[in-house]
Formats: C-alpha cells, structure tokens, sequence
C-alpha cells in the first residue's frame, strides 16, 4: 500500500483534449494558484509536497501533456508551448520561467527555503503569467509573508485559493490533497 500513496498523478489536466476550452489567463491563474497551494502544503504536509515535486520535477522536460504526470506539469507543458495550446490561443505569448520553476521544485524536494528566493520567485511568476486576478495577487502576499500573518489569516488565504480554485480546476491533484489532508492541518478558529 505505500505505493499507493506515494503515487501522484493528474486528476484534471490528464490529456490534451482537457485543456481545449481553457483560456491561456484561466490557465496561467490556475498554475499559480497551484503553485501557491504547493507553498501551502509545503509548511503543513512537507511530504506530500516533497513527493508531488520530486514527481513533477522527475517527469523531465515539460515538452508534452502526460496522462501519468501531476497536474501542474500539465500545464506547466501546455503555457510553455504553443503546439498544445487551443487554436484560440496559439498566437498568445506567455513567458513561463522554466528555470526557477525547476529550481523551485528543487528547493521543496531537498526541504530547503530562501525567504528571498520564494518572494521574488511567486513576484516574478505572477507578473511572467499575466496573473491580474485580485485573489490569486492578495494570496500572493499572504503566503510568502506567512511569518506575519495570524493562523486565522492564513487559513482564510488558503480558503480563498480553494474557493478560486472550485471555480478554474476542481479536484485537480494538489486541490484534492488541500481539501482532504492539509485543510485539517491548518489552525483556525
């Protein structure tokens, strides 16, 4: 049984054809807000948030959309070529930063963490993917200044990714793993 739960896979972005009615924006928003969770993860269940990386990270690199793969490297591969995009918004330029992606995955699996990194980091990705969306730039702040924040404020910033999250990619995996592991973890009142 440990295998079965050291696996991670796709749970929403498992084929192509599951990103065809997505906007670029919608997607972007998406991978950020994923990214954000990760974040939230990585403080209240670090294994699991090891794992995920480890398996995003081990997938090599994000040049096709894998059935087997985890959900952010889905879309990670959709954002950083155009030839899996939707007819729609093939002409759309991202700029996706594979590079601190990569080592951001890398800085979670070995357990290390750069207050500067990360804050530069989430700034950077926010701006390279167009995120304007108020919830996902406020939930931002909140998470990289996790020291600062009450747990109750905190909770209501992982609750307000959740919320965004039901609406852009319900039960994908590292939603799924929010609402049924680390939500409990978090303190609230």
């Amino acid at each position: 049984m440990p295998f079965i739960q050291d696996l991670v896979e796709a749970r929403f972005f498992r084929y192509q054809d599951n990103f065809d009615d997505k906007s670029i924006s919608s997607l972007a928003t998406t991978l950020f807000l994923l990214l954000l969770l990760l974040e939230v993860s990585r403080r209240y269940d670090p294994d699991y948030a090891q794992r995920y990386c480890k398996q995003t990270y081990t997938m090599g690199n994000f040049d096709g959309v894998r059935s087997y793969a985890t959900d952010v490297h889905n879309l990670v591969a959709v954002l950083n070529n155009k030839h899996l995009r939707s007819k729609l918004d093939i002409d759309k330029n991202i700029h996706l930063p594979e590079f601190a992606i990569k080592r951001y995955f890398r800085d979670v699996m070995w357990g290390t963490r750069e207050h500067n990194f990360n804050r530069s980091f989430f700034i950077q990705l926010s701006s390279d993917l167009g995120v304007t969306d108020p919830n996902a730039r406020a939930a931002r702040r909140n998470i990289i200044d996790y020291a600062n924040l009450t747990p109750q404020e905190y909770y209501d910033t992982a609750e307000r990714i959740n919320r965004r999250l039901n609406e852009l990619a319900i039960n994908c995996d590292l939603h799924w793993n929010y609402k049924t592991e680390i939500r409990l973890k978090l303190p609230h009142n």
